[in-house]
């Protein structure tokens, strides 16, 4: 999968060419995705391009979209790891009800 993908990408002749190719497209996007959420400092990641996108997510010219993506990838991730606790705060146990609109199965 990921690594396949990876490969692809370092070694692909039409990344850089009009029209490119869509699986280096598709890499460049979650690599930018992981770059707006990613919490570690820039010597600390091991992401390829990661410091990149960061410092260009700070000019701060996203468009809306991708916004809103990296406000939902984001929250998915605050709430995943709330929903590993012994204890579900409540909060995320009425969250994901709304959210989902059924009756939430945490622990």
């Amino acid at each position: 999968g990921l690594q396949v993908l990876m490969r692809h990408f370092a070694t692909c002749p039409k990344k850089m060419a009009p029209g490119g190719c869509a699986r280096c497209k598709r890499m460049l996007q979650l690599f930018r995705l992981h770059a707006s959420v990613c919490d570690r400092p820039d010597r600390a990641c091991r992401v390829p391009l990661c410091s990149h996108f960061k410092a260009k997510a700070q000019t701060g010219k996203a468009d809306k979209t991708w916004r809103l993506l990296v406000k939902k990838v984001t929250r998915a991730k605050v709430m995943s790891s709330l929903a590993d606790r012994k204890v579900v705060p409540e909060v995320v146990v009425m969250s994901w009800t709304m959210y989902n609109g059924r009756v939430a199965k945490l622990r």
